[in-house]
């Protein structure tokens, strides 16, 4: 990293405009189905990523979305090869989501409990009220559809099951498109708590230009820091001013068609990373490893959806229309710092509680 005293955010984080992915997205997309098929992923159905069946649920002005994502992948990379059994239909058995000490658990914190108890449970625990929770379900997860529905969730059905963490950790950014009040990003694996959707939305209520209100982060163990955490913000969808699904095709466009190198342009930091030769040549290659491209922009290993919201959204949004609420405030965070220093430079608002 660049020790200049004028260092800024972006020299730590790149920015990529909406304007360029847009443009990416119509000029590459079958470039990309293309260049998926010769390296054994035609599996990932690129064009399909976001695709869902009709909503069978009202959405109202006044709604205050909860959004979420479901989906049943092994949490590491170590078990992306993992997968739940299928019956025939291609569908995992409700014997798999209730099995305890899972394949695609083992090793990790969530061995001792099963799917169920990891990611359905917690979305169905807790008073949602007077919030609409939306779940974003994975195709070979239907028998999950009507236990959701008898405990008060709206289900979109998606036509993919994703592969590893993305896609399906994205899905539930479909919602900044809907026409309603205010969405809050939930991880379903998480605990509901009716105060952290408050506080966000009393940012946005207080501020109509607001587009997003987020709670300030800091710097992690590994040098890193989510600009925007993926499991706590909340959007205005008035204020959303672009098509999500072009968006993130974009973007994973974009990282899919570079991923023989650590990063997508020379200008980027990399964040400790080193140019090795390419095994795209070697006629089993099926993409990176997620040590062979920056932290958590390897597609579609865990932490590429927070990259997609501290390259894109971040900078989108960063022209007065973010709404920061001020906790963990730390004067030694470097990255913290260059985050609050790029929100005041540009207009946006830093509320302390």
């Amino acid at each position: 990293m660049n020790n200049s005293s004028h260092i800024t955010i972006s020299d730590v984080y790149p920015r990529y405009s909406t304007q360029l992915l847009s443009i990416f997205l119509k000029d590459y997309a079958a470039d990309v189905t293309s260049y998926l098929n010769s390296t054994n992923r035609a599996h990932y159905d690129f064009i399909n990523m976001f695709a869902h069946e009709s909503l069978n649920f009202d959405i109202y002005p006044e709604d205050i979305i909860i959004s979420a994502s479901l989906f049943f992948k092994g949490c590491s990379f170590n078990k992306r090869n993992e997968h739940p059994l299928r019956d025939s239909s291609g569908q995992i058995p409700m014997s798999e989501i209730e099995k305890i000490s899972h394949p695609v658990f083992q090793g990790t914190n969530r061995e001792s409990n099963s799917f169920l108890d990891n990611y359905v449970w917690p979305l169905l625990r807790g008073d949602r009220k007077p919030f609409k929770t939306v779940v974003f379900l994975a195709y070979d997860l239907l028998c999950l559809k009507p236990i959701l529905i008898n405990h008060g969730i709206n289900v979109i059905v998606m036509k993919h099951s994703s592969f590893a963490q993305s896609p399906g950790v994205m899905w539930r950014f479909l919602a900044f498109n809907f026409k309603c009040r205010a969405v809050y990003i939930a991880d379903s694996d998480r605990k509901f708590e009716a105060n952290r959707v408050q506080r966000l939305f009393k940012l946005l209520e207080e501020n109509p230009q607001v587009a997003l209100s987020r709670p300030l982060q800091s710097t992690g163990p590994g040098g890193q820091m989510a600009l925007i955490l993926g499991n706590d913000f909340m959007v205005n969808p008035l204020n959303v001013d672009f098509d999500v699904v072009e968006n993130m095709l974009g973007y994973i466009a974009l990282n899919i068609l570079s991923e023989d190198r650590p990063v997508n342009f020379a200008h980027e930091n990399l964040h400790g990373r080193k140019y090795s030769p390419s095994r795209s040549v070697n006629s089993e290659y099926c993409g990176p490893n997620p040590g062979e491209r920056v932290p958590f922009k390897c597609f579609p290993y865990y932490g590429f959806d927070e990259s997609w919201l501290k390259e894109v959204i971040y900078y989108h949004f960063s022209n007065g229309r973010i709404a920061t609420l001020m906790q963990r405030y730390d004067s030694s965070d470097l990255i913290q710092s260059l985050d609050l220093q790029h929100q005041r430079e540009n207009g946006n608002l830093l509320i302390w509680p």
